[in-house]
């Protein structure tokens, strides 16, 4: 099949959506279909010092990726929707299915006549996205909706009646090979090395930095990792009065998150019960589906993590992660400490929570069962 995947990703850039966008376009490349991947382009936006696109993602070079030039002026959007409805006219002949995780390119590709694929992320906050989606959904080029979580296409349900066959329930992912380096220092017996301790992943409102930073005050026994976050961000918490356990790292690319994660003896999941992205404007506590827990498991690490609905459609409590009280740091704290004085029970879980990712999360297998049927 030849599919026109439109983002609205900057690539190259640190955004999780970014990666996420490029592994499955990885993915259904290796499935079989031949992807154009449509991106945004401005040189203010993209990342620096990059000479290419997929070896900065960890990607294979097996599908193309053409980008729209996106100005910074204002009202650069809809010049933006005007150049890719007109790439969309001039791909229409070549094209069997038009994917997009972008609400307003998935409505222009049905303006276009395209079979299209949307998967969403969240519960469109608009008046006129809620209308674009209604609109999408009763389209006769409509052929699936794509969603992270349970909840997330319980609270779609409620904006337009979509058929139960053309939704699909497809967390997010993880390549199986993050975890050829694994360290044989997590069976050993904790008076012998230092626990290491890590978060990977951004360092937005609710994502549980302050916690992390309490439990290396509460823990000074453990050293412990923090991997990710924007310039600011990371200015932020460089006033604060840091524990000298603690490390922040900054960004590292995606491509080597792999090497880092098998440092780690333990992963945390500390979101807390609000959630933020990038613009701050929407709580996705409720639908997000992290790709850093998918990555954790992949990397077959034992993971602590807050016990939220939506986390639970993939971690079992004392199967393969330890779920926690969000905001109890007395919880958080004991957690470390068992997994700390357990070897076994470390493994055991890595072992379960990698087993669980092989078998239903990954990149691969979320293409194949987002574009079964097509």
């Amino acid at each position: 099949m030849r599919i026109l995947y439109i983002s609205i990703a900057y690539i190259p850039s640190r955004r999780a959506n970014s990666v996420q966008v490029m592994k499955m376009c990885e993915a259904f490349a290796r499935s079989g279909h031949r992807v154009t991947l449509v991106a945004k382009d401005n040189p203010e936006r993209l990342e620096g010092g990059i000479d290419n696109d997929h070896s900065f993602y960890g990607v294979a070079p097996i599908f193309e990726i053409v980008k729209v030039p996106r100005p910074s002026w204002r009202g650069a959007s809809l010049a933006l929707a005007c150049r890719i409805q007109t790439l969309m006219a001039n791909a229409r002949s070549e094209t069997d299915l038009l994917y997009s995780r972008d609400l307003i390119a998935a409505y222009l590709g049905i303006r276009s006549g395209y079979p299209t694929v949307f998967e969403a992320h969240e519960v469109p906050d608009r008046w006129w996205s809620r209308a674009a989606f209604g609109r999408l959904a009763r389209s006769s080029y409509f052929r699936r909706l794509v969603v992270i979580s349970r909840a997330l296409k319980e609270d779609l349900a409620r904006l337009s009646r979509t058929r139960e066959e053309k939704v699909v329930i497809a967390h997010d992912g993880a390549d199986p090979a993050a975890s050829t380096r694994q360290r044989s220092r997590r069976t050993q017996p904790t008076d012998r090395v230092r626990l290491q301790v890590g978060y990977a992943g951004s360092l937005y409102p609710g994502r549980g930095i302050g916690l992390i930073l309490e439990l290396a005050r509460r823990q000074p026994e453990h050293d412990i990792h923090i991997i990710g976050g924007e310039s600011m961000d990371l200015e932020q918490w460089s006033h604060a009065a840091l524990p000298r356990n603690l490390v922040f790292h900054g960004h590292v690319p995606h491509a080597l998150i792999p090497d880092h994660l098998a440092s780690f003896d333990v992963a945390l999941l500390p979101y807390q019960r609000r959630v933020m992205g990038r613009s701050r404007r929407s709580d996705t506590s409720r639908w997000m589906s992290p790709m850093k827990m998918f990555e954790y498991m992949a990397a077959g690490l034992p993971i602590v993590s807050s016990d939220l609905p939506v986390l639970r459609e993939v971690l079992e409590n004392g199967r393969n992660a330890l779920l926690v009280s969000p905001d109890d740091l007395d919880a958080w704290a004991k957690a470390i400490s068992l997994l700390a004085a357990n070897a076994g029970l470390r493994r055991r879980l890595g072992e379960a929570a990698r087993a669980d990712l092989i078998e239903y999360y990954t990149w691969e297998t979320r293409a194949r069962s987002v574009l079964a049927d097509l």
